[in-house]
């Protein structure tokens, strides 16, 4: 993969994209207030995420977060009716939006990734997975060949 510079507008665009939020990662630095600082911290960040990837070093400040337990439902007083959320950085969140965006373009364009992986690609989805298995099953029926399938459930999501 080569590497290629960010540019201070890409920054500013994934600044720009990030959720409307108040809430703090330990830096004590939210969403909105990067949103409201853009121009000033674009250049800043701009050189700190370039020599990130420049060095292929994730900093280890970006790996801490703050983990909160948010009720769910049912009784207060008990742990298994709550959910844990990681607050994380918002610069990390950003650096992160960056790597995940160089990536899938170069597996995009060089066509690594496999037709039949749905998850985490644009303009796919569970739908589009479950039709492509069940014309695959009903090609293979028509054409009266064997067709074989392991299904794996996970404990929270059945999809029937």
């Amino acid at each position: 993969m080569k590497l290629i510079p960010v540019t201070e507008i890409k920054v500013i665009d994934i600044i720009q994209s990030l959720e409307h939020k108040n809430s703090l990662g330990y830096d004590g630095i939210s969403n909105n207030i990067l949103k409201h600082c853009v121009n000033e911290l674009s250049k800043p960040m701009n050189c700190i995420f370039n020599y990130s990837l420049m060095t292929a070093v994730f900093t280890d400040r970006y790996k801490y977060a703050i983990v909160l337990p948010i009720h769910k439902k049912g009784d207060k007083s008990i742990k298994s009716n709550y959910r844990p959320i990681s607050l994380l950085l918002s610069c990390s969140k950003i650096l992160e939006a960056i790597m995940f965006n160089r990536l899938y373009q170069y597996g995009h364009t060089n066509a690594i990734l496999a037709l039949e992986q749905f998850g985490f690609r644009k303009e796919s989805n569970r739908e589009k997975a479950v039709f492509c298995l069940t014309d695959s099953v009903l090609t293979s029926l028509n054409l009266r060949q064997q067709i074989g399938g392991i299904f794996v459930i996970y404990p929270r999501l059945l999809i029937v």
